[in-house]
């Protein structure tokens, strides 16, 4: 992970170096990717950067944490600010975000896309525990939301629920980014996905 020494420097210098690690990761992969290579992009030495994070490891990590939590803000500034509306219309903001998200943060997106893909396991562990965690946050929290306003279902955990729009959001949204042919009507597919979200989560009026 990143030192005190990385935290540090002008914030200028540490632009470059997380912008030249994101694109040299995103492009070429872990294992392909040196920490000489972005040194030289950064505008930095190697030595440098022995000094700013604990190895190639350490900044791996960082540039994968950095991403989630910029993701995670830029999907509440999209999608989950200002005062609640409803479940399943935030949830459809959220798809959207997600789209509009992987066009503003290409190397971030492509980073995330094949971020399991070829990595150190342990590295792999940390980096689901880290993903997971920052993602699931989001969901818990409109979740109990909606459960107070009654939109969604009070008899199902919260915390298995948080897990469940996590791991359908992340598939269905890598499912529709990753479209190789472009024959998803994207509108059309989100319609179905937020069709088949209420009929298993709304809350339904009992007599």
């Amino acid at each position: 992970m990143a030192q005190e020494t990385f935290f540090n420097l002008p914030g200028d210098k540490r632009v470059r170096i997380i912008n030249a690690a994101l694109s040299a990761f995103s492009q070429k992969g872990y294992y392909q990717t040196s920490v000489e290579e972005i040194a030289k992009n950064a505008g930095v030495s190697k030595g440098s950067m022995y000094q700013y994070f604990t190895g190639k490891k350490g900044l791996f990590l960082f540039i994968v944490e950095y991403g989630a939590d910029l993701k995670v803000q830029y999907f509440r500034n999209r999608a989950l600010q200002g005062a609640y509306t409803n479940f399943f219309q935030q949830i459809r903001e959220l798809l959207a975000s997600g789209l509009s998200y992987s066009k503003d943060h290409p190397y971030l997106s492509r980073l995330y896309q094949s971020i399991h893909a070829g990595i150190p396991k342990d590295i792999e562990k940390v980096i689901r525990r880290i993903t997971e965690e920052k993602g699931r946050s989001q969901y818990r929290e409109l979740i109990y939301q909606a459960i107070a306003h009654k939109d969604i279902r009070d008899d199902l955990d919260p915390e298995f629920l948080s897990l469940y729009l996590y791991t359908l959001m992340n598939q269905f949204g890598r499912w529709i980014i990753t479209d190789s042919n472009g024959h998803t009507d994207i509108q059309k597919a989100i319609h179905n996905f937020i069709s088949l979200l209420r009929k298993g989560l709304e809350k339904r009026n009992t007599l």
